[in-house]
């Protein structure tokens, strides 16, 4: 379904965009394009399954793990 006001959750913190017109996931790795990971700036780009403009906008998410010296957790 398309993004509408009632479902616009879905079209947030996803782990690959989601085009709001055709509501398929965009592969950035099969698209190559990696440009998104930069989180500046929004992105136009156009969807490769629609073909129509799309504004994505990225965050970074950072885990971390830890351990001592020894290589003990």
């Amino acid at each position: 379904m398309p993004l509408t006001e009632e479902n616009r959750l879905g079209y947030d913190r996803n782990k690959q965009p989601k085009c709001p017109y055709c509501d398929k996931n965009i592969d950035v790795r099969e698209n190559e394009m990696f440009d998104l990971y930069d989180e500046t700036v929004p992105h136009e780009v156009r969807c490769p399954h629609c073909l129509k403009e799309i504004l994505i906008f990225s965050r970074a998410v950072w885990t971390f793990s830890t351990s001592n010296q020894d290589g003990l957790f």
